[in-house]
């Protein structure tokens, strides 16, 4: 069954058109980058008629990240809490049939590069909080700290996507006809990279005026705007594109690779208890296959020292399309394995797979339709688990920053 989820998530990763371009994400070496955003999802279901009361499940979940990145250093921080709700029909009279789950994860990293190499020392803190399905009572918080040293850097080549789109736009609505040099691509990208930097100095609703000449005098200086302006048509292009066009930045487009090795110490269990230490290693790399394609690996490892909790692996691969100005297409196979030291326990393997299509209707809301497929494999036959669940869930997403 685990062979079959996997064959099916890697034909949909690979089953992509590819196109060619004469500058690329991976040309963006820039590693001065900064964003933060927020989003808000709900689902809802409601089913009356032929049962003996209206039964009804739903679910909302929030997602915050920052991320900042200089050559020096670089900060993350995500949080991910989810509420799921439900009331079955009822069965026995006077039953109270609703019940509630949530579960609350958040996780910050510190990165420290030495001088101007991609040596780094790091610093995390992961944090979380649930009350499990079926639970009367929530667990007691699980908070891990871990340090630890490593090498590589991946770059956020947004901004790039960015300078691309609006040429593109641009020539397509005739305001310039020449192609523009891979360095004006770069410095136009590094331009549109401080926009929130505009925005705090002459404020929400003056800096774009300023922003905008900023980009048109570099498009200038290539020597691309006949008359040495953009105009009204290359202005409102180039507004639609930057203000208006939704760029999915959750995903992001990034390049690069990074690894990371060190000890960790969980303060706090899910059942209040602290642990011995840990050892952790992760590896992620990152690749914009083509200018709409991406593609990111990040792979984790976990086991307590001296402990007989065993091995920990955890395995994320997600490829993420952009098919059009307003429809992404993400796709996601998070794989996950447990292989405990005592030997008359069980391996227990997590398979889930996430095909996400979303229509952005304008660049802070988008509908979204999910289709899952999840298996457990605990080595228990007949526990309810045996199975391949599927699931198809359609939602509303909001971005809230």
């Amino acid at each position: 069954m685990i062979r079959k989820i996997g064959f099916f998530a890697l034909v949909m990763m690979l089953a992509i058109p590819f196109s060619a371009s004469a500058i690329q994400l991976t040309d963006y070496t820039f590693p001065d980058t900064f964003y933060q955003e927020a989003y808000a999802t709900g689902r809802f279901n409601l089913n009356s008629g032929n049962q003996p009361q209206t039964s009804y499940n739903g679910g909302i979940q929030l997602d915050y990240n920052v991320d900042y990145n200089t050559l020096p250093q670089t900060f993350h921080f995500d949080v991910k809490g989810a509420l799921d709700f439900e009331k079955d029909t009822q069965e026995t009279p006077g039953k109270d049939d609703s019940r509630e789950w949530y579960n609350v994860d958040a996780k910050t990293n510190f990165d420290q590069y030495y001088k101007d190499t991609n040596f780094l020392g790091y610093g995390s803190v992961n944090f979380g909080y649930r009350k499990q399905r079926g639970q009367d009572d929530a667990d007691d918080p699980y908070i891990k700290f871990g340090i630890g040293a490593g090498y590589g850097r991946i770059i956020v080549a947004t901004p790039l996507a960015k300078a691309m789109r609006v040429i593109e736009d641009l020539k397509k609505y005739s305001v310039i006809s020449v192609e523009p040099s891979d360095a004006c691509y770069l410095e136009l990208a590094r331009m549109i990279d401080k926009q929130s930097e505009f925005r705090s100095k002459y404020g929400t609703k003056d800096y774009e005026q300023y922003w905008y000449k900023e980009l048109e005098d570099i498009l200038n200086k290539e020597g691309l705007l006949k008359s040495g302006h953009l105009g009204v048509v290359g202005v409102i292009r180039m507004r639609e594109v930057l203000v208006a066009e939704p760029f999915p930045t959750h995903y992001g487009f990034r390049h690069g690779w990074i690894a990371k090795a060190g000890i960790g110490y969980i303060a706090s269990n899910w059942n209040g208890d602290d642990e011995d230490p840990s050892l952790d290693a992760q590896f992620q790399y990152a690749l914009p296959i083509t200018n709409n394609l991406q593609f990111v690996e990040d792979f984790r490892y976990s086991t307590i020292l001296g402990g007989d909790v065993g091995h920990q692996f955890d395995n994320t691969m997600s490829l993420a399309y952009k098919i059009s100005d307003r429809i992404l297409w993400e796709n996601e196979w998070a794989l996950s394995v447990l292989l405990p030291k005592d030997d008359e326990s069980e391996d227990i393997y997590s398979n889930t797979l996430n095909s996400v299509f979303r229509y952005y209707i304008s660049n802070t809301i988008d509908l979204n339709l999910t289709l899952r497929l999840s298996h457990l494999d605990d080595g228990i036959d007949d526990n309810g688990n045996d199975d391949v669940e599927k699931a198809i869930v359609f939602g509303v997403t909001y971005r809230l920053k």
